[in-house]
């Protein structure tokens, strides 16, 4: 207790007596490491669709507010985020020949956009958070491991640390390549109809010919979708397309509509997502984690029955 006493009161000695130039040495070093932090987390963040999803907003918000006052909005940079960028960029073109007004067309476009990146966030977070049940788990495997080493001086052998941690990157790995494969399959033919549903709903309130927003809005990739639960909006969108094309009919709010059909049937997929996952994290827990943990616990056996 002494000793404790005696350790602590030099240390806040040591404090009170530093040099000032110390002190401003060592905030100097905190403020570099800080922002050197700070850098490499924007870096990382620039690489999330999340982040791409919520600037191009902002930007979009920007744009707008620009259109409102009679500015055409050519220099605002728009960053890239999926398909919507590349319509915004079509919509400043045609504003530019044309004179037309964007700012009933934007509209739609900002809240696509929102629930877009919103969407994209609920599904980041089941990556983040599987891949922080992992960590966890191998913290607590590493941790026993430590303990054990201290209270009976007991220690794995090099090579079954290596196939302990082997296993627990590759099941990390392994989660997060399926993750995504999964994902482009599930939730890839959504960004194809909101691309052909949103260029439509746009270009057609720009007052373009059928065909010109058939072409551009890439209707065509439609015919070429097979999934079974979008055969009920097929059959609309179909039918619209062909009013439109035929008659002449004003289909803007049917599109609207339909968009609206497409987000509830992206919830029910995402409620299936989450159970896959679910599934997936329970087996990559048992195939590798757990595995992991049954290695280390073999190995500590029979370092026990040789003692």
């Amino acid at each position: 207790m002494i000793i404790y006493f005696s350790i602590l009161v030099c240390f806040y000695l040591f404090l009170f007596l530093m040099p000032d130039h110390l002190w401003e040495f060592w905030y100097d070093q905190l403020r570099q490491k800080y922002t050197q932090f700070l850098k490499y987390t924007w870096q990382f963040k620039q690489l999330s669709s999340v982040y791409k999803g919520e600037l191009l907003l902002f930007k979009l918000t920007m744009l707008a507010s620009e259109l409102n006052v009679g500015k055409v909005g050519s220099p605002i940079e728009l960053h890239s985020y999926k398909f919507y960028t590349s319509l915004l960029e079509a919509l400043l073109t045609y504003k530019r020949q044309f004179g037309i007004s964007l700012t009933k067309i934007l509209v739609p476009i900002q809240g696509g956009i929102k629930k877009d990146f919103q969407f994209e966030k609920k599904i980041q977070n089941e990556l983040m958070g599987g891949i922080a049940q992992f960590l966890f788990v191998s913290v607590i495997t590493w941790l026993f491991s430590f303990m054990v080493y201290k209270m009976v001086n007991l220690d794995s052998s090099w090579l079954t640390k290596i196939i302990i941690l082997g296993l627990q990157i590759l099941g990390i790995v392994f989660y997060c390549v399926i993750y995504r494969l999964h994902k482009i399959k599930q939730f890839k033919i959504f960004e194809i109809y909101f691309k052909v549903l949103f260029f439509m709903m746009s270009l057609i309130e720009v007052g373009l010919p059928s065909s010109k927003v058939l072409h551009h809005s890439g209707f065509e990739a439609i015919d070429q979708l097979t999934d079974k639960n979008f055969g009920i909006v097929n059959k609309k969108l179909k039918g619209l397309v062909d009013a439109y094309k035929n008659n002449g009919h004003q289909i803007k709010s049917d599109l609207a509509g339909l968009i609206e059909e497409i987000y509830f049937l992206q919830e029910e997929r995402f409620e299936q997502f989450l159970k896959f996952l679910g599934l997936l994290k329970f087996v990559i827990l048992c195939l590798f984690f757990l595995s992991a943990y049954f290695i280390y616990l073999f190995t500590l056996f029979s370092l026990f029955l040789i003692a």
